[in-house]
């Protein structure tokens, strides 16, 4: 990244989904800043869930059995550049998961309120915004919306920590805060699973997870800063990385068969 560039991205509001890449390295936040994410199932259908209860793109139903060819592409011309354009299986999936979450007498509930809420602020001088699922408004909280592979809820929490969703939720409570909005009182998931039959768990993120996602961002930030003081974006390690082997037994996978050592 040249110099330019770095000076280029500072000045643009920084977003959790830019910053979470950095958890990975450096060069894994550089690439991201300057490549655009493949659209994969599972991207689309969480922006789907998310604009039939939330709000937001149109969703566009595609007849054909795939996203592609000339019939496609003329097709795909005369809709909304922003349209989500699904065919008739992921249909039946976002009808699905938005039935079983308006069914949820914990979910409903948390998603009234200001719904797609933009908010910038600035955080140890770098521009940020992000723009949160709900924020409550008879009860200041923040909630947010995922499509999962599974909800069971300690799977979830353990998929949860490794996206980052702790500290995703302790963004957006800091720029509720330096918004002048106040400090929420709660923050939630609302988790959705993606195959049959849809099953929803609502989970409430605990002070000590908050608090551990803040450390994580601000850690990550810190990182961030150095590296464009010195315009220097490493992989995992600018070392050579030792090669040991544990103490105890360990087990090798041959041929799909597992065999101890």
């Amino acid at each position: 990244m040249s110099a330019a560039a770095v000076q280029q991205a500072r000045l643009a509001p920084l977003h959790f989904s830019q910053l979470k890449h950095i958890n990975r390295s450096p060069a894994h936040y550089r690439y991201a800043l300057d490549n655009l994410r493949d659209d994969t199932v599972s991207l689309r259908l969480g922006r789907a869930v998310h604009s039939a209860l939330l709000g937001g793109d149109p969703i566009v139903r595609w007849e054909g059995a795939s996203r592609r060819g000339k019939a496609y592409e003329a097709w795909r011309g005369i809709q909304d550049p922003n349209a989500i354009i699904l065919i008739d299986s992921e249909v039946y999936r976002i009808e699905g998961m938005t039935e079983a979450i308006r069914k949820n007498r914990h979910a409903m509930p948390l998603l009234e309120g200001s719904r797609e809420l933009n908010l910038s602020w600035t955080w140890l001088g770098r521009d940020c915004a992000g723009r949160i699922d709900v924020v409550g408004e008879r009860a200041l909280r923040t909630v947010e919306l995922k499509t999962a592979r599974s909800a069971e809820p300690g799977q979830f929490v353990r998929d949860a920590l490794r996206f980052g969703y702790h500290a995703q939720l302790a963004w957006y409570n800091q720029g509720v805060i330096e918004s002048g909005l106040g400090a929420p009182e709660e923050s939630y998931v609302v988790a959705v699973e993606s195959t049959p039959p849809y099953p929803v768990s609502v989970l409430r993120l605990t002070d000590r997870a908050l608090d551990m996602g803040q450390r994580v961002l601000r850690v990550w930030m810190e990182r961030l800063l150095t590296c464009e003081a010195v315009n220097h974006w490493p992989e995992y390690f600018d070392m050579v990385v030792p090669f040991d082997v544990p103490d105890d037994d360990f087990t090798l996978n041959i041929d799909g068969e597992d065999v101890e050592i």
